[in-house]
């Protein structure tokens, strides 16, 4: 045989080995990426929205459309029961409502449904080392702990300062809706809107930003003792941070890229710097507290007073980690900052989500609604101040 020969033979060898190559490459990355996840897994038989026509993009173009929530929101409406499922790329994921389930994933099987990776470094980058981005063996013992904050007897201690929060939001509603004796609110339309209708004034208020900015400061007062000013001033920087902090998890095409999160954009610089100041407030509340607490301990001869000082004063998230880290049983500071954030970036959005959406069924049933309002006057006759929490749980049709 011919060099020329062994060569011509070689390279046939080789295109022939590379054609095999590529196409076990491609059928496995088929395989992975679109015949299993869509037609063969079996959890793909689950309800739930169609994937793109556009290989690999599963859902994520729905869900790009508007913010991630409220996506999986329509989607929990249109699919109802426990469970449904939708693609985040070509990975299967499930979503469940049902608080059984929930209660399931959060305890016996949190070893078994782990947060992806992209997942725990979003969470870990904006709001720091917590329940939301843990796992396993830690996420457990540290949710129990954190539990205690949102016992009974704990929760009914704050209705009074949620009661002031909602009286704030009451004030501005009536300051821009009455301008003349004839002021009525009518319809449910999605921005505030003032027109004229038979010598009457119509004012249309949407609530949904008026629920977000109530929610935060009721949230800022369980987790901080303290509210944003969210309502009266929504401009404040505390406030302007933190939903600058909130709209870096909307998902975009451009976060769908690998390390999108480290990318210097625009909106990522924005949000990094929005994520350093907040911080640094946050840093700067610990602080206050933490000094008014030991000033506490040193003029009760170095213990803690139950019965008056601000340990029983404040009845809040920060007090509680504080006294818990100062007696040798609490975190770090900055853990303790990182626990804070987390309970109020995770329970503001989706407790004004249910606001929003309570106002609304309200809204379809006059009668209910009607009914309702007059067994909460009638509980408000002749007082001045915020009915207590029990009070508040004695009405029948409120609680039905």
């Amino acid at each position: 045989m011919t060099l020329m020969a062994l060569v011509e033979k070689t390279s046939h060898q080789s295109a022939a080995s590379m054609a095999v190559t590529l196409s076990a490459l491609f059928t496995y990355v088929f395989y992975k990426s679109w015949l299993y996840p869509y037609h063969i897994d079996p959890l793909s038989k689950i309800q739930g929205p169609n994937p793109s026509w556009i290989p690999f993009l599963g859902n994520m173009l729905a869900l790009t459309k508007k913010k991630p929530m409220m996506t999986l929101f329509d989607w929990a409406m249109e699919y109802p029961g426990s469970i449904y499922r939708y693609y985040w790329f070509s990975r299967l994921t499930l979503m469940t409502s049902d608080p059984v389930t929930v209660g399931y994933v959060l305890g016996k099987g949190n070893d078994n449904w782990l947060k992806s990776k992209e997942t725990e470094e979003m969470f870990e980058q904006n709001l720091g080392h917590s329940l939301l981005s843990m796992k396993g063996q830690e996420h457990l013992p540290h949710r129990k702990y954190l539990a205690k904050g949102f016992k009974h007897t704990y929760l009914k201690s704050m209705a009074t300062a949620f009661h002031g929060v909602a009286q704030d939001l009451l004030q501005v509603w009536k300051e821009r809706l009455i301008d003349s004796e004839d002021v009525q609110v009518g319809g449910n339309a999605v921005s505030e809107v003032r027109w004229e209708h038979d010598g009457k004034i119509y004012t249309t208020i949407d609530l949904e930003p008026s629920f977000y900015c109530l929610t935060l400061d009721s949230i800022g007062q369980f987790a901080l003792g303290r509210g944003f000013d969210a309502i009266k001033t929504p401009i404040g920087p505390d406030f302007d941070n933190y939903r600058i902090i909130v709209d870096s998890f909307q998902v975009t095409l451009l976060t769908m890229l690998p390390l999108s999160n480290w990318i210097p954009t625009k909106t990522n610089r924005r949000a990094w710097s929005a994520v350093r100041e907040f911080n640094s407030s946050m840093e700067r509340i610990v602080q206050e507290r933490k000094q008014r607490l030991l000033e506490e301990i040193k003029a009760n001869d170095g213990e803690f007073s139950q019965e008056k000082g601000a340990t029983s004063q404040k009845k809040d998230m920060l007090t509680m980690l504080l006294v818990d880290q100062l007696i040798g049983e609490g975190g770090t500071d900055l853990q303790i900052r990182h626990d804070v954030f987390t309970a109020i970036f995770a329970g503001h959005e989706t407790t004004s989500a249910a606001l929003s959406w309570t106002f609304y069924q309200l809204a379809c049933q006059p009668a209910i609604q009607s009914r309702l309002r007059e067994e909460t006057r009638q509980l408000y006759k002749d007082r001045d101040g915020a009915p207590s929490y029990d009070e508040l749980n004695s009405l029948p049709y409120l609680n039905a």
